[in-house]
């Protein structure tokens, strides 16, 4: 990989913004949600998902924000925010 290389991943890489935009987004969310994170978030968790398992008309989408942490040498498993089902339909057609 050439020196111009990394150095043009370094600042585009539109896969890891992605990702560090859903982070931000989780973290917006568990310490003062909004209804734009929430939406944010299930646009971007429904564009992972199989187009063909998503096609029908009942599927819905939920999330859950888990975080873990280590206390007294175990892990322990926090569920910070669970999100209410909505229709993946809806949520696809909201990006188009």
């Amino acid at each position: 990989m050439t020196f111009k290389t990394m150095i043009g991943r370094l600042f585009w890489n539109p896969h890891w913004n992605e990702q560090l935009f859903m982070v931000s987004c989780s973290e917006r969310l568990v310490e003062a949600p909004s209804q734009h994170s929430i939406d944010e978030l299930n646009l971007r968790i429904a564009r992972f998902l199989v187009a063909e398992e998503t096609a029908k008309d009942d599927v819905e989408l939920q999330f859950r924000l888990v975080f873990w942490s280590r206390e007294d040498g175990q892990l322990v498993q926090e569920i910070e925010y669970e999100s209410v089902p909505v229709n993946l339909l809806t949520v696809k057609s909201r990006s188009l």
